[in-house]
């Protein structure tokens, strides 16, 4: 029945059809009738023939009400079916429409949003196809889906069409462009190309389209936006200084006046600033936030405008893992007290003997004593006294009593904020130290403190042992060591983790050990089910919504990201009157639709003019 979608929107009403039979069946039923005493029969013989009949069917007689009530059907059957009737429309053409389905497209500056609009015009477009007409269907945002293949049947175009949704992400369309040639081809003389967007493709004039007739069909009328369109969160390198959180706000020119910018914990606010916007068409705000662990950062701007989807970002800050310190020593020394008061740390005191080369954590603590081999992993290693093994690359020499402190580097992460000129040495060694190393507190005969950073790993060492000093009774002792453990983990304090993600990019799942599977709920509560490989990266790239996106692991854990626009041409929502592609440029025009009328209601009139005149003739007719 592909053939009838060229004719009828509703090709499954034909099924109405079947009450024709039906009717016809009827009228061929004999009527029971009543039971009455007459004093002869003689005037009722036909009758009488018709009820000693053995056959409960009758002769099929001319009836014209049964004529007007098949007709009365045949119409309605007709109108069920939502015939077309085409007006002007094109023949023999291969249409390829691209529909932008980027974010931009939500605004509402023309009722009920722009992606709406634009499907009504394809619609359109689809049924004012004639016969031998085909039709591509592709949309483009972030990437490009070819929706429907090239097709006749206008049930299949129409029926993918009302599935689409618009979509948060940006626009590229130069998968498209791809996508057309290829399908084009060197069949130019009937392919037509029909672009409906609101004009924000960014870098069009590298996009180089198949050598066809192009219509550009601009949607949208003009459109007001303030926007949040960058986002990020760091944090100075002062362990005293509060996290910053920078907001980048984009707007269309008609907007003046002030705006506000709002800060929320948790959904709890937190700060709010107020502005005046000037000539600039940006504006950026930096926020000062006070220490936080887990929960959603967000900001939003109070506005009134046509797009609702960059109106906030956020970002969730989990806080850090553990740091997991293998402490080598004999007992619980004044080291494992001091390591063990770090509030970030994990901490593990082991005897020397213990140590194997397999342990895994991500500082190892050696205390007055050191393997011959380093562990197999580990972010930093720190040798308290102790001589390192050969890889390490220092080379250990003799004794030096009592070594004055000269000087320090107060920069470097493990020495800042700490003041050594009451530290007192009675015995040291000298070492041998390469370009490789930096020394970060010396005396007049010997280095007393060294590090090194070699790729991802990180040393850190003393020449002289703890129970030679007076430095566990020392402020400095737990100022370095608490600044040691941080910068051997590679990280510079207790900080959250900051996780903006922008949507359209692959998100990295954290694999949970043992974990082969997971599920993924997106804002619009669509669950995807993902597939955890061992010992490979995992990615998750279904982000097409800004929101929330919650990650449940089959144990019971959860963890959540939030996805945010954060794109200036997309809150640029200004419809773009020209488009330009290489040296070509392409005017906006209204689409030349062929026109499409659908004539069931005209049916149904006639159908109940029918009805009307069934009626006339019914209430005119005597019955015996």
């Amino acid at each position: 029945m592909s053939w009838l979608a060229n004719y009828f929107l509703s090709p499954l009403g034909i099924l109405f059809g079947l009450s024709l039979p039906a009717l016809v069946l009827l009228y061929l039923l004999k009527l029971k009738r009543k039971k009455q005493e007459v004093p002869s029969v003689l005037l009722w013989r036909q009758s009488l023939e018709d009820y000693t009949a053995n056959s409960p069917f009758q002769k099929l007689r001319t009836n014209p009400l049964m004529l007007l009530q098949l007709l009365l059907l045949a119409l309605l059957t007709l109108a069920m079916m939502r015939p077309t009737l085409n007006l002007e429309a094109f023949r023999g053409i291969d249409y390829y429409v691209l529909l932008d389905q980027s974010a931009s497209m939500a605004a509402t500056d023309v009722a009920p949003n722009r992606f709406n609009v634009a499907k009504e015009k394809v619609r359109d477009l689809i049924r004012g196809m004639g016969s031998g007409d085909r039709m591509m269907l592709l949309t483009f945002g972030h990437h490009t889906t070819l929706v429907v293949p090239r097709t006749e049947n206008k049930g299949e175009l129409l029926s993918a069409l009302d599935r689409l949704t618009v979509q948060d992400t940006a626009t590229d369309l130069s998968e498209a462009m791809t996508i057309l040639k290829a399908s084009i081809g060197e069949d130019t003389t009937r392919s037509k190309v029909f672009l409906f967007s609101d004009g924000a493709i960014p870098e069009s004039q590298n996009l180089f389209p198949p050598a066809v007739e192009t219509v550009y069909e601009k949607i949208g009328e003009g459109g007001s936006n303030v926007g949040v369109t960058r986002y990020s969160i760091t944090r100075p390198p002062t362990e005293e200084a509060e996290i910053q959180a920078f907001v980048e706000l984009t707007r269309t020119p008609d907007r003046t006046g002030s705006e506000t910018i709002s800060l929320e914990w948790n959904d709890q606010t937190i700060d709010a600033h107020v502005f005046e916007w000037g000539e600039e068409q940006n504006y950026s705000h930096i926020f000062q936030v006070p220490p936080v662990e887990e929960g959603v950062l967000r900001v939003s701007v109070d506005a009134d405008d046509d797009f609702d989807t960059d109106n906030s970002a956020a970002a969730v800050l989990k806080a850090p893992e553990p740091i997991r310190v293998r402490v080598y020593a004999n007992g619980f020394t004044p080291l494992a007290k001091a390591v063990n008061q770090i509030p970030e740390t994990q901490v593990q005191v082991l005897p020397p003997k213990a140590y194997s080369a397999t342990s895994e954590a991500d500082i190892h603590i050696f205390d007055t004593w050191a393997p011959d081999m380093l562990p197999n992993h580990f972010d930093g290693v720190f040798f308290l006294g102790a001589i390192p093994p050969e890889e390490v690359g220092v080379t250990w020499g003799e004794e030096v009593e009592f070594p004055i402190v000269l000087d320090w580097n107060r920069t470097h992460p493990v020495t800042r904020g700490a003041e050594y000129r009451n530290l007192q040495i009675a015995k040291g060694n000298r070492v041998q130290l390469n370009d490789e190393f930096d020394v970060l507190l010396e005396s007049r005969e010997i280095p007393l403190i060294y590090s090194l950073e070699r790729g991802d790993q990180r040393f850190l060492g003393t020449t002289f042992s703890l129970v030679q000093s007076n430095w566990t009774r020392l402020y400095s002792f737990p100022i370095t060591l608490t600044n040691a453990v941080r910068w051997l983990s590679g990280g510079s304090g207790r900080m959250a983790e900051v996780s903006v993600h922008r949507t359209g990019e692959a998100i990295e799942i954290d694999s949970k050990a043992g974990q082969t599977e997971m599920t993924v709920i997106d804002p619009t509560g669509e669950e995807f089910e993902v597939a955890l490989l061992p010992d490979q990266r995992n990615f998750f790239s279904s982000t097409d919504r800004s929101g929330e996106y919650r990650f449940v692991y089959p144990n019971g854990t959860e963890e959540a990201r939030w996805v945010n626009l954060l794109n200036g041409k997309e809150s640029s929502i200004t419809p773009v009157e020209t488009l330009a592609f290489g040296e070509e440029k392409i005017e906006a025009q209204a689409t030349a639709l062929a026109q499409s009328r659908e004539i069931w209601p005209w049916l149904a009139l006639l159908a109940l003019g029918v009805l009307v005149v069934e009626w006339w003739f019914y209430t005119r007719q005597s019955w015996v």
